[in-house]
Parts: C-alpha cells; sequence; structure tokens
C-alpha cells in the first residue's frame, strides 16, 4: 500500500504546501501588508513552481515568458524579486549578501532577452526547490563591490 510521499511528485507536493503554508502563516490575513499585490505574486510563484515541477527545462522556459506576455520589464522584475527572496531566505545562500544579478540585455546573436530572463527565472526556482545552488553562479555579477578605503593622515 503507498502511503503519502512514496512518489516523486507526491513528496514535492507536499514540500510544496508544506512551504505554502510557511508563507502564509508569516502574514496575518487579517493584516493589510498582504495586500492584492502579494497575493498576485505568491499565485505567480506557485504558477511557476507548477510548471517547474511539470514540465521539461525547455518547455517550462517557454511558458514562463508566455506567461508574462514575453514581456522583458516583467520577467526582469520577476527575476529580480525572487533572486532577492531566495537570498533573503535561504540561511546559506552561497554568495553572500552582496551578490547581484548580472544585468541582462538585447543582443545581436543568441536567444532573445525575454528567453535569458525566463531561463534565469527557471534556474532561481530551481534552486529554491531544493536545487544545487551553483546552477545561480551564470547569474551572479562578478563585478567587484565598491571598496571602502581609509586613508590616515599623520602630522
Amino acid at each position: 500500500m503507498a502511503e503519502l510521499g512514496d512518489t516523486h511528485d507526491e513528496r514535492m507536493s507536499f514540500v510544496g504546501e508544506e512551504r505554502f503554508n510557511d508563507i502564509q502563516s508569516e502574514y496575518d490575513m487579517t493584516d493589510t501588508s498582504f495586500d492584492e499585490d502579494n497575493l498576485r505574486v505568491l499565485e505567480d510563484y506557485w504558477s511557476i513552481v507548477k510548471l517547474y515541477r511539470e514540465l521539461p527545462k525547455d518547455m517550462c522556459v517557454l511558458e514562463i515568458a508566455r506567461a508574462h506576455a514575453f514581456s522583458d520589464t516583467d520577467l526582469e522584475r520577476v527575476r529580480t524579486d525572487y533572486f532577492l527572496h531566495l537570498k533573503d531566505t535561504c540561511p546559506n545562500f552561497p554568495f553572500g549578501d552582496i551578490a547581484t544579478l548580472k544585468r541582462r540585455v538585447l543582443t545581436r546573436n543568441g536567444d532573445p532577452l525575454h528567453v535569458k530572463l525566463a531561463q534565469d527565472i527557471y534556474c532561481i526556482v530551481e534552486v529554491a526547490e531544493g536545487g544545487d545552488p551553483a546552477t545561480l553562479k551564470p547569474l551572479i555579477s562578478g563585478g567587484r563591490t565598491k571598496k571602502t578605503t581609509i586613508v590616515f593622515m599623520f602630522q
């Protein structure tokens, strides 16, 4: 007799429900800070997680782009929001608090910008769902952070 959690899909579904319940419990539903925008973002995230679990990577990326009407602006916003949330909630985020995403720009050759952004969203969701954080390395900016220099003046 099969029990809850015997298949990969059932385990992932159960883990996803636990995470959803944790997120819901963070917000008091009578609190006005959990407004329609927050609910929309949460519903959008879970629809992407559902795509992630059900579709192969290439099809999932296409559906993510399609769900946001191939809008570079919307996809960039989602990508940034999900990355910041992952960075804030992952206790052992391997890239540190100062990590930032690479800037994605339109190029003449290669994948269109909306495809690159949707691929980045896929990678972020993959890590949020328990994947290897090393998959985020190509998304992280290699730029150096501004260092503060202290100059001592002796008389």
